[in-house]
């Protein structure tokens, strides 16, 4: 994938920006797995019901129509024993600051869970799901959040996260998430909750952070949200959680893709490839990772011991994936 293209497909998405809508647009869209996950935004944003994009539109629509109902199937399970999760990512934005009826396309739904409640959240889980073996390209998967699959409707995988990120990069209070966090509207039940709107910015903000890249769908969900969200209640908390740079540099790229506006950060930045897609699981991608990590850790001692694990648990895992191949 081109970065300058994510860079359009993401203006073309934002709600406030005016139309650039273009046919090489719709072909890239229609092409390209990554991108359809904006086709019902630009949908909506553009009047596009009977054309092809307006088509891809409504699958995507019925795909995460299925993950609403597997978070309600949840809640109602969760609610009986008394037990709370929080959605992250796209699984709280669609059906709130996205439309029912024009999500943002999502890949699976996520959910953080307190440590002390793992146990009990993940044996009503086991009813409806099955635990995926961890990917070795994840060499940290299995230290802060499992994935699970839907036994009936196999497309809908479901992650479970005790953490934001690897507490060796920032310190995430996660029960300062959990006291702050209010019923989700959607699902109206006391056990399926949304974070604060300061709280989410964090969290898209690192969830960018360990994908390596800044052109990234949840820099749109960031744009979206960071225009109602109080920005000095956003910096506290990220000096507080060891991520104010990983913040103050993500602000500054809403500004680079959706007002054309470049700082010497997000120059330098762009120049280092840190922008440019790369394929999960390649070496490069490995690399872009690592070096975001020094880049935007706020300590960083922290951050290269992380960096050293997490070399040394890669290649572990790839050492033992080559042993299982001969």
């Amino acid at each position: 994938m081109n970065d300058k293209v994510f860079k359009k497909i993401l203006r073309c998405s934002y709600s406030k920006l005016p139309d650039e809508l273009s046919i090489d647009v719709i072909k890239i869209l229609l092409k390209n797995k990554e991108y359809t996950k904006f086709a019902p935004l630009i949908a909506k944003k553009y009047n596009l019901k009977g054309e092809s994009l307006g088509h891809l539109a409504s699958i995507i629509q019925l795909a995460e129509k299925l993950k609403t109902d597997a978070i309600t199937d949840i809640s109602l399970e969760l609610e009986s024993k008394n037990l709370e999760v929080v959605l992250l990512k796209s699984s709280s934005l669609n059906n709130d600051t996205y439309e029912e009826k024009y999500p943002r396309g999502s890949s699976d739904i996520d959910i953080l869970v307190k440590e002390e409640n793992l146990e009990k959240i993940t044996s009503v889980l086991a009813k409806h799901y099955e635990k995926v073996k961890p990917t070795s390209y994840k060499p940290f998967e299995e230290y802060y959040e499992s994935t699970w699959r839907h036994k009936v409707n196999k497309q809908v995988f479901l992650d479970v996260h005790t953490a934001i990120c690897n507490p060796l990069l920032f310190q995430i209070d996660i029960d300062e998430i959990f006291i702050k966090s209010k019923a989700h509207p959607h699902y109206k039940s006391n056990s399926v909750l949304k974070m604060t709107d300061e709280h989410m910015l964090v969290s898209l903000a690192i969830h960018m952070f360990k994908d390596g890249v800044f052109y990234h769908h949840s820099l749109l969900d960031f744009a979206e949200l960071a225009s109602r969200a109080n920005k000095e209640i956003v910096m506290i908390l990220a000096k507080n959680w060891g991520c104010k740079l990983l913040l103050k540099t993500t602000y500054e790229y809403v500004e680079d893709v959706f007002g054309n506006v470049q700082t010497l950060r997000t120059k330098i930045l762009n120049k280092l490839m840190i922008n440019h897609v790369y394929k999960k699981g390649t070496i490069r991608k490995r690399i872009q990772q690592i070096t975001l990590t020094f880049l935007m850790s706020d300590r960083k001692k922290d951050a290269l011991c992380y960096i050293t694990q997490f070399i040394k648990k890669f290649m572990t895992s790839k050492f033992s994936l080559i042993k299982q191949k001969d």
